[in-house]
């Protein structure tokens, strides 16, 4: 089927499962690119990804097919075979990686139905488009040692003045505060998310920089793209008691009584 750099093939798996927090992947092949779409069991957080042709070194796809990931399973596999170049096969009901001096033969998972919310559509290459209108669009750094700094379960994306900042308050009442980019002439607000799947969204992303989304009635979304590949992240808002508004669609996930997270759909 393909060949691909270990190393980009560990960072394609990273990414779709958003650092093993969706445990199984699809990915679909097509003659010209590779696609994949997929949402952890509760509805969180979703990824998107496609990679085309020249992403890897050699991609010999005549009709399109599917392969289904057991992350944790392949990504310990990879990270322990000697080798720069993987090539994979698919065999009957089997998944093949090897290396010139070593190979694994592992089941391919069994999948339902993919779930993708109501807010995303594919256009006809499989490309992805939101139905959503953010009102926040700014290019940041990766944020890992500001999520780091009080692990506090709690993120805020904070609009002030034409500033985003990622904030974090603990529960005696210490601020810790970094401006993140200028946006302009947006409106103030506040847009919260749980720091853990913050965390594993930036361990996931390939680049140095993102650029990231935000909107009253949107999930947050990060898009790392370039020439080589596109990869997209939403991730629903945490919500306080009173301040609950009615999510993309219905689907609600309780956290606890004071605190509750939307589902993506």
């Amino acid at each position: 089927m393909f060949e691909v750099e270990r190393k980009r093939f560990e960072n394609m798996v990273r990414a779709m499962s958003v650092d093993g927090t969706i445990r199984v992947i699809e990915m679909v092949l097509k003659p010209t690119y590779m696609y994949a779409a997929n949402m952890d069991d509760a509805n969180i957080i979703m990824s998107y990804g496609k990679f085309p042709k020249h992403f890897f070194v050699r991609y010999d796809i005549k009709d399109a097919t599917d392969i289904t990931l057991d992350v944790e399973r392949v990504s310990k596999i990879l990270k322990n075979m000697k080798g720069d170049i993987i090539k994979v096969t698919k065999e009957d009901n089997e998944l093949r990686l090897s290396t010139e001096k070593e190979k694994e033969s592992i089941p391919m998972m069994e999948r339902g139905e993919p779930k993708i919310p109501s807010f995303v559509e594919f256009d006809e290459n499989d490309n992805l488009k939101i139905n959503l209108h953010p009102t926040v669009r700014a290019r940041v750094p990766v944020l890992r040692k500001e999520l780091e700094s009080l692990g506090i379960e709690r993120t805020a994306f904070i609009v002030d003045g034409g500033k985003l900042y990622v904030e974090q308050r603990s529960e005696d009442g210490y601020k810790f505060s970094t401006k993140v980019a200028e946006v302009g002439n947006t409106e103030n607000g506040s847009h919260m998310f749980d720091t853990n799947y913050l965390k594993k969204i930036f361990s996931s992303v390939i680049m140095s920089e993102v650029v990231i989304l935000l909107g009253k009635d949107c999930p947050l979304i990060i898009v790392d793209k370039t020439s080589d590949y596109t990869i997209n992240f939403f991730l629903a808002r945490l919500v306080m008691g009173e301040e609950i508004e009615e999510g993309v669609e219905e689907g609600i996930v309780e956290e606890d009584d004071i605190i509750e997270e939307e589902g993506v759909i």
